[in-house]
């Protein structure tokens, strides 16, 4: 026989009038939901030992204290006992209600008529049959309606009806409304529901942590105040504006992506464009595993791409990873790494880069290919089989098979992570003296990760880690003797993770701005990546954003990173000052440019918490505004005019735009041309009259807000 269903009714606690014993349960199930409660809002979907510990206290009471003894036990329907038809009837219905059940089926199964149990039923439920049975099939249809995406007619036949139409009548019957409005109305009520439990959470989350830590701990405005001479000044590198990651090779011939590159070129005037993936099977060099007959046709059409755009190519030589799509850890990269490569031998490999020089130089000629840079890679422990591809031998016969045929050119490497690369450079840059094979330049990646266990990788959320990494990357050379060869950050962003919500919001061209700050002066290049979402499209990118790490959407609106670098862009040539929030900038004539930015550090619910386009702010340590005084002295008297421009929640945001249409609405090429006209920065314009030399600005700066003020004469 089938097992018996349990009671839908097994423990009450409603009864608070019944003796001391439950009053004392009462006292103590709300002592521990509170602990519960505690510990959602500190640890979030992680239960530690204290959560465990409340959960198993909370369930020890209602047994012991609230469990309903089994003569005592109720169900729903009136008067429907268990072991009775009736009861097995409705058990059958709850297991097969997406089945055609039937009465006169029913029937034949108990060996009675169909209207003696037509009768039964009636009598135990109340209700007809078929109402119940309805009832049931509309009770999961509407879980289906309110919870899934489901359409109404696949919801429909899941249910076990026969027809929308059917559907539709039985509904409307039950519950007053037609399937598609209650699901309209329920969506609109989740979603008020939603909003209420957020405001909620950060409220109870304001007053837990002034309970915690104090009055203190209220929101309050941070400030900060500099002084600046513009009468002093130097030259510096805008290392943040040569260089910008493309994708892989076969992705410039996309011609998305190629909009998307002119696009940046034209923004932000970018020299180089950096790519790997040159030995992809997709790109056909290969015939087989041998080095004749070499196809370079392909590598031929994405090299003219770049040069007819006055771009120059930055090529990554070495067989990387083809894309990083998911989560924080390198594992989750899809690779592709379909190449014979990975057998070659030094000396094969030296011979390969000896075919591949010989044919660039015949194909472009030696005075444009000596203007390009040559990367040799290091893969890492989460590269898999290509972690021990790469010797000191490779990348021996790599420099010099390039060096031989165009000895101008700059041929460096090896992508190095510094966490994995720690204490061998000096082993390396002894191999490479002598061999006569020292880089031209050392390039590192500047993603926030640090080793783990086997090939994982953890996610480092300190606002400074890209400044630290540089400083011991530094005294790295120092230490090995190459402190005058010059270092390049090859690729570097918050996150290698293309399905990161935080690469979407005004956050991340904060961390831009401040990132580069900090940068300038300690490095000679920095290679952002990526240069639009659209390297990173994949079967789930159906949506307008998704969390890419690109400059842009894939559909080619400008992202907060893409004002945050045309921003940066309109620094002058020359470095008055900088400080932890700001830069400070002129030109020969005069012109004063500062970029400012308010970036906040996260807290430990980041990793701890499912992060949603709608609880971003939760994960920062504070949402307070900031008040940036700065003092501008040895100004010209005379009469300023002062152009701001920012970005913010409210200018510029595409994510908090998008918000406003619902994210999960379609959208349509229309709407997408309106997104890309409106997701512009807020620009304000004010004048100053300087008499005493200095010019004094002040300015309120939102969270993770960024921007930049121009001063003219």
């Amino acid at each position: 026989p089938p097992p018996r269903a349990p009671s839908v009714c097994d423990l009450n606690s409603a009864d608070s009038g019944a003796g001391g014993k439950k009053l004392a349960g009462f006292s103590t199930l709300r002592r521990y939901v509170n602990v519960m409660l505690y510990g959602y809002l500190e640890n979030g979907s992680r239960m530690g030992i204290l959560e465990y510990q409340a959960y198993l206290r909370i369930l020890n009471c209602l047994i012991t204290i609230f469990l309903v003894p089994e003569d005592e036990r109720r169900v729903l329907v009136k008067d429907v006992q268990p072991n009775s038809r009736a009861y097995e009837v409705m058990r059958l219905v709850q297991e097969n209600f997406s089945e055609q059940i039937t009465l006169a089926g029913l029937a034949k199964q108990f060996y009675v008529s169909e209207a003696h149990l037509s009768r039964e039923l009636k009598r135990s439920l109340g209700i007809s049959f078929r109402e119940y049975l309805n009832r049931v099939r509309c009770e999961h249809a509407e879980t289906d309606l309110s919870r899934t995406s489901k359409s109404i007619a696949r919801i429909a036949l899941d249910n076990g009806f026969s027809s929308i139409a059917m559907f539709d009548k039985t509904f409307v019957d039950i519950y007053g409304a037609t399937p598609s409005a209650y699901r309209k109305n329920t969506k609109k009520q989740m979603e008020a529901n939603l909003e209420r439990r957020r405001a909620l959470e950060e409220k109870t989350a304001a007053e837990l942590k002034t309970v915690i830590f104090g009055e203190a701990a209220k929101a309050r405005t941070a400030a900060s105040h500099a002084s600046a001479d513009v009468s002093h000044f130097e030259p510096y590198e805008k290392i943040w504006s040569k260089v910008i990651n493309i994708g892989n090779a076969l992705d410039l011939l996309n011609p998305k992506i190629q909009a998307h590159v002119r696009h940046v070129k034209n923004a932000l005037g970018i020299q180089m464009a950096r790519f790997w993936g040159v030995w992809d099977k997709d790109m056909m060099i290969f015939p087989h595993d041998g080095l004749d007959g070499l196809n370079f046709s392909k590598l031929d059409d994405c090299l003219h791409f770049l040069l007819s755009n006055d771009i120059r190519p930055f090529i990554q030589v070495g067989p990387i990873a083809t894309k990083s799509i998911g989560a924080e850890v390198y594992s989750s990269v899809v690779h592709k790494f379909d190449t014979p490569v990975i057998k070659f031998s030094a000396d094969k490999w030296g011979i390969l880069i000896d075919e591949l020089m010989r044919h660039l130089v015949s194909r472009f000629g030696e005075r444009e290919v000596k203007r390009w840079r040559f990367e040799m890679w290091s893969p890492g422990p989460w590269d898999l089989d290509w972690y021990h591809w790469y010797t000191e031998e490779h990348f021996a016969a790599f420099f010099h098979s390039i060096k031989r045929h165009v000895p101008a050119a700059k041929v460096g490497g090896c992508e190095f992570f510094r966490h994995e690369h720690a204490g061998k450079l000096g082993a390396s840059a002894a191999f490479w003296k002598a061999r006569g094979a020292v880089p031209d330049f050392l390039s590192y990646s500047g993603f926030p990760y640090a080793s783990a266990e086997q090939y994982l990788l953890d996610w480092v959320t300190s606002r400074d880690f890209l400044s630290e990494n540089i400083r011991n990357i530094k005294a790295e050379m120092c230490e090995s003797g190459l402190a005058d060869i010059p270092l390049y950050i090859t690729s570097w962003n918050v996150t290698m993770s293309n399905r990161n919500l935080f690469n979407d919001t005004v956050f991340k061209g904060a961390y831009i701005i401040k990132n580069v700050i900090d940068a300038i002066g300690n490095v000679d290049l920095l290679t952002y990546f990526v240069a639009s979402d659209a390297y990173s499209e994949y079967y789930d990118s159906q949506r307008l954003l998704y969390g890419g790490c690109g400059l842009m959407s894939k559909d080619g609106i400008a992202k907060p990173a893409m004002h945050a670098f045309a921003f940066l862009d309109k620094l002058c040539d020359n470095l008055v000052a900088k400080g932890g929030n700001y830069i400070i900038t002129r030109d020969a004539e005069g012109q004063v440019v500062i970029a400012y930015h308010n970036m906040k550090a996260f807290n430990y619910l980041l990793g701890r918490r499912e992060v949603t386009y709608n609880n971003l702010n939760i994960f920062f340590e504070d949402t307070e505004p900031l008040h940036l005084v700065i003092g501008l002295t040895h100004m010209p008297a005379g009469e300023y005019k002062l152009r701001r421009r920012s970005v913010h929640a409210k200018s510029g945001s595409l994510l908090d735009e998008w918000l406003r249409y619902g994210d999960n609405a379609e959208i349509w090429q229309e709407e997408i041309r309106c997104l890309a006209g409106i997701v512009t920065p807020r620009t304000t314009i004010k004048k100053n009259t300087v008499t005493d030399g200095t010019l004094k600005l002040g300015l309120t700066v939102k969270a993770n807000e960024f921007g930049i003020i121009e001063v003219f004469r």
